[in-house]
Order: structure tokens, then sequence, then C-alpha cells
């Protein structure tokens, strides 16, 4: 026998349920966290954007002495919370999350995104009159088989302001360029591992090249969170040093390019945005690219892949610098000093190219 029902409830819906007194919003297995305004404008630009959002779970109890139906929230208890408040004009959109809006409560919305906010529907399950043990087993099953969160994943449940919205525009704007050039599989874009790769390349655009390492992106989306300083600039830059790896990616002879595996694409970023912009900490001399440059710099990188395919057992004959560069590769590939190692003699390549045009 079904113990439950599926249903949408739209957000006018739950509205007048609560105004009749027949939503519990704060049962007794319940958690007590409270989201802060930021979380909560993100969840409502996701609806005024009328993008899903997780299912919400309901325990539906009929008390036969007064026939009133209560719906007791099981999960979803700050998303229905935050909507809520939006319509009473506890907060407003935050302008990171949404520019045309951004600084509005519900009350100043145009009367046209009113109605569309009222009538977004959640997806919704009522467990119909299920004791706590039932509660507890169901949620049992539901997680049998999790998968583990890992470091982005759970970053993006923590951060909802400047530097995470920044990270994720981008990202996705690049989505196609990832799975196209074979730095992220699809799947790994599922995971957000393209997410944590734009953190690091915006890390070291604004801070200079670091390891990577959780406690140092951590501290970048904690201590940017508020407010991430040039942002629009460093938006601006990274998009125009991605298009210029584009570039140089597609008058690539090599299909299999060096530069589509991550660790030398963040290299050829780095070197590539130190060419145009300067790169924190690097002190190499700086020549603008140029569309011109693009087919020197293509041959001038082959270089790179004649180095790997060197075997491990002649490295020791290579030249020194050429050595230094495979080594840096080889090893500890997210160590700084590595990192600006490598960066630093990918920038050379691409400069003794243009200086000889």
């Amino acid at each position: 026998m079904q113990i439950f029902k599926s249903r949408p409830l739209s957000v006018k819906e739950i509205r007048d349920m609560a105004e009749r007194d027949e939503l519990d919003l704060t049962p007794e297995f319940q958690r007590r966290s409270v989201w802060t305004d930021k979380a909560r404008s993100y969840l409502i630009d996701t609806i005024v954007r009328g993008k899903p959002i997780p299912k919400i779970y309901f325990r539906t109890i009929e008390n036969p002495t007064t026939n009133k139906t209560i719906h007791a929230v099981i999960d979803g208890q700050q998303r229905l919370t935050s909507v809520l408040s939006f319509l009473q004009d506890g907060f407003p959109i935050n302008k990171i999350h949404n520019t045309e809006f951004g600084g509005m409560r519900f009350s100043k919305l145009e009367k046209s995104v009113q109605k569309e906010f009222l009538y977004y529907e959640f997806i919704c399950d009522f467990l119909l009159d299920a004791p706590d043990v039932e509660i507890y087993d169901i949620f049992a099953r539901m997680n049998k088989y999790p998968v583990k969160i890992n470091d982005q994943e759970l970053r993006n449940s923590q951060f909802y302001g400047e530097f995470k919205s920044t990270v994720y525009e981008l990202a996705l704007e690049f989505n196609t360029f990832w799975k196209d050039k074979g730095i992220f599989t699809a799947k790994q874009i599922s995971r957000m591992f393209e997410a944590e790769f734009v953190a690091e390349l915006l890390i070291a655009i604004s801070s200079g090249i670091k390891a990577k390492s959780k406690p140092i992106i951590d501290k970048a989306f904690l201590d940017w969170d508020n407010l991430f300083p040039h942002r629009l600039t460093l938006m601006n830059r990274f998009r125009q040093t991605m298009d210029t790896i584009g570039a140089i990616l597609a008058g690539s002879t090599a299909d299999d390019s060096s530069f589509r595996r991550g660790p030398l694409f963040y290299t050829l970023f780095c070197a590539v945005y130190h060419m145009q912009f300067g790169m924190p900490d690097i002190k190499r001399k700086r020549t603008s690219i140029k569309q011109r440059d693009i087919p020197k710099i293509c041959i001038a990188l082959e270089k790179i892949d004649q180095i790997f395919s060197v075997p491990a057992s002649a490295v020791s004959s290579l030249p020194p610098r050429d050595r230094e560069f495979r080594q840096a590769t080889d090893v500890h590939t997210i160590h700084a000093s590595n990192r600006t190692v490598r960066a630093e003699y990918v920038i050379d390549l691409i400069r003794n190219a243009i200086d000889n045009r």
C-alpha cells in the first residue's frame, strides 16, 4: 500500500495553507538551522528565474476531532520559511544574484513578476499519517546509497555571495568549452569540478599562484563572500584570457594537446593572463598578445608536447630549463612552486614567439 502521494504546490497555495494554520514549519524532528539572507536571496532568485529546486516533504495528519488537515514539514523548512518571509517583504533580492531585481522586496516587483512568483510550483511528497519511526525509515532508505559530497559541493551549500556567484557564472559560461576541449567530462562538471577549477584561476589572478589546497580555496569563498574586489574587471579579463586560449587551442595541430590536461591548462591560463594583464608576483616581461601572434604561439607551444614525448628514463638528458619544466609537471603538480615554474616557462615561450614577429 502506497503511504505517500505526490503533487505540486504553488507558492500561493503554501501561503494560503500557512494563513489557515494548516502548515507546521517547526515539528519536533525538524532541524533549527537558520539561513542567512544571502542564502534566502539565492533561493528567491532561483524561483524568479523559474528553475527547479529540491522536493519538499510533508507529513500529513488528519485531526478527527477538528476535521482539520495539518501538513508538517519534514524536509524543506528553510525553503518554505524563506519564501513566506519574502512574501511579507522580510528581505530583498541580492543584487549579486539578480541585477534586474536586485534590492527589491516582493511588494516592489512588477505585478507580472509577482504573479509568476506566486504560481511557481514546488514538487511535494505527502506522507499520510506516518508515525515518526516510519519517517526515519523512509529517509534511511532514501540515503542508503549516498554519493559522498566533495569539497566544492560543500562550498556550494555554504556560500551564496559575490565570489561564489562569480565562480559559477564563469564556470557556466564556459561549460561547452570545458567539454569540447576535453578539460572536464560531463560527469566531472555535474560534480562541480570545473567550478572549483575556476575558483583556483580567480584566486591566481587576484592573489597570485597558490597551491591547490582546500584551506586556500575555502578561505577565498569565505573572505570574498560579501565583496569580491574588482569583480567585474577580473571577469572581463578572465573572458578575454579564455578567448585567447580558445584561439591557441584551435590553432594547435595536436588534437590531444598537453594543455587539455587540467594542471597544464592552469599553466597556460596563468601564462596568457600574465602576458595580457600581469599576474601578481610574476616578474617576467610582458608582451601583449595580438591575433596575428596566435600561429607563432601555437608553433612555440608545440615544444611542450615534445618535452612530454621524452621517456621518463631520459628526462635527465633534457636541457636544464626543459628538464625543470618536465619535473615540475611530473611530480607535485599542485604545489605553488611547481605551478610557478611551469607558468614562467610557458610565459617565456610565448614572449619569445611574439618578440620574433
